[in-house]
């Protein structure tokens, strides 16, 4: 049974990833959108939010192998929770005002998140290094999407 959570520990970012990119896909308007300069090209995101996914899982499950008190759970499912809404917002919706500042709600709850990494299991924190500043350029690509268009 140990080994399921384990899996599902390190996998679930990435899974509940894959299904928010179904419910978007006919939806990213991306390429035809007006970008700031410093806005990569649209393959990037695929690999990059990946990447950070795995980094996530293998860090929580790092934590919950190593640490009893759940103090982090709560932060780090509502983290995931806000990272998924983003693109619907964003993208199906089309409401970028909204995305953009729900994007700011996830910067303060990631920040949260990686806080609490750090005083419980530095590993895990130092796994979310990379999360933290792409999380902060998600944010300057949401809001100067949304003046430029």
């Amino acid at each position: 049974m140990q080994k399921i959570k384990n899996i599902f520990y390190i996998f679930f970012p990435l899974a509940l990833s894959i299904c928010c990119a179904f419910l978007i896909r006919d939806h990213i308007d991306y390429q035809y959108l007006i970008r700031p300069k410093l806005a990569p090209s649209p393959h990037v995101f695929g690999i990059v939010w990946t990447i950070l996914y795995l980094l996530l899982g293998i860090s929580f499950y790092l934590y919950k192998k190593n640490t009893i008190d759940g103090k982090v759970d709560k932060v780090y499912y509502l983290v995931l929770f806000l990272n998924n809404i983003w693109p619907l917002l964003f993208f199906n919706l089309k409401f970028r005002f909204i995305a953009t500042a729900e994007i700011i709600v996830l910067d303060m709850v990631s920040y949260a998140m990686l806080f609490l990494f750090f005083k419980y299991h530095k590993k895990s924190f130092y796994l979310n290094i990379p999360y933290g500043l792409w999380i902060l350029f998600a944010t300057y690509l949401s809001y100067s999407i949304y003046l430029l268009n």
